[in-house]
């Protein structure tokens, strides 16, 4: 089983006022889904990484060897992100699949998904060149270019001198491609068209639907919204943990899912439950003789929930509770019992009749039961 790795990177900005914070995502998908799914919106696309985004003065921010330093710099992480696969992809591995199946598993780096800026960033060519053909950029319908590959481009460097590299090829001889230290991937054959920004929307559809839109629409989820639930300071390992725990509460849900758990809601169950005995009713009229009839409406088993349950999170913080389990089970515990004497107290009636939390907890001596467990305690 083949499993074709796409790729997918775009630096974007979560804030301009607060300092311009930007962030470099890189995320990972997988050929094999089907296409309903290879969307953002149902998961198909995961974060995989942040990229490192360099700093320098204004003095060096514009000069060559910075300029060449970042280029190296993104291709050397993205090698070393990858290089777990790199076993994989001359020799199979025998990998679990979502079905449960063992198989053996050959990874291949099929595509990636970028913006121009970073196809160029990518091929490793020149600004204003293509990243899919040699053509000069002022007759791209010329007949002179030629597809790039990386036999060609690595036939070009062996050749030529960098300054004409730059000036007849448009190839930045001094980068080397992460690709590079993979088996059978090409970086140019694995970019796809940027129909997003380079094509106006809605006219043209992608192939496979593998465009920029993807990555532009996952920013949101994995990106924007956790940065604004973050403190923003040193919000990166914070944006972290919140996808982490988002990818897990995902595979839980698909999880309960397969074990026939979470369909439906409890109105639904209701609902369901009550047309069920309705239809038993009427069943039972039409044939009173019939052996094992009440026998098998009394083992009959209903799936759903059956019971109607609710729960208040509270809008601000409770403070001066107990942070251990074993202490805030005790100090629940006590104020039940506090709260449950002084509301007999107060209605005359003996302590052990108000046994229903629903009568003690909503009492407005629950105060008092607070500066009382607080005394006690000190």
């Amino acid at each position: 089983m083949v499993v074709p790795i796409i790729l997918g990177s775009d630096k974007t900005t979560v804030s301009v006022a607060t300092g311009q914070n930007d962030y470099y995502p890189l995320y990972l998908s997988i050929g094999n889904i089907h296409n309903n799914t290879c969307h953002a919106h149902w998961n198909g696309l995961v974060l995989l990484a942040f990229l490192a985004i360099p700093k320098a003065d204004r003095e060096s921010e514009d000069s060559a060897e910075f300029q060449k330093f970042w280029c190296q710099l993104f291709h050397t992480t993205l090698a070393h992100i990858l290089s777990t696969l790199c076993s994989g992809m001359s020799k199979p591995e025998v990998q679990q699949c979502p079905d449960g199946h063992f198989r053996c598993a050959v990874y291949a780096l099929a595509a990636y998904i970028a913006d121009y800026p970073e196809q160029v960033l990518l091929s490793c060519i020149v600004q204003g060149w293509c990243p899919l053909c040699t053509s000069i950029s002022n007759n791209l319908d010329g007949h002179d270019g030629v597809p790039r590959s990386q036999e060609h481009a690595e036939f070009c460097i062996h050749t030529f001198a960098l300054a004409e590299l730059w000036d007849q090829y448009g190839i930045i001889g001094d980068l080397m491609p992460f690709t590079n230290d993979f088996p059978y991937a090409d970086i140019y054959r694995m970019l796809t068209p940027d129909l997003l920004h380079q094509i106006i929307k809605g006219e043209f559809g992608a192939l496979n639907r593998l465009c920029s839109l993807i990555t532009e629409s996952k920013h949101i989820k994995a990106i924007k919204r956790p940065w604004r639930c973050s403190n923003h300071f040193e919000a990166l390992g914070q944006m972290l943990i919140m996808n982490q725990c988002l990818d897990k509460l995902t595979i839980a849900r698909v999880d309960f899912e397969n074990c026939g758990m979470l369909k439906g809601s409890v109105l639904s169950a209701a609902i369901q439950e009550v047309e069920l005995q309705h239809h038993g009713d009427d069943n039972t009229g039409e044939n009173p003789d019939s052996e094992g009839s009440d026998m098998d409406n009394d083992i009959q088993m209903h799936s759903g929930p059956h019971i109607l349950n609710y729960v208040h999170l509270a809008k601000t913080p409770a403070r001066k509770f107990p942070r251990d389990i074993d202490l805030l089970a005790g100090y629940v515990a006590s104020a039940w019992q506090w709260s449950n004497a002084l509301t007999a107290l107060e209605l005359g009636k003996p302590s052990g009749q108000l046994s229903d939390p629903s009568t003690t907890l909503h009492s407005p001596f629950l105060i008092k039961v607070d500066r009382m467990y607080s005394d006690h305690s000190t």
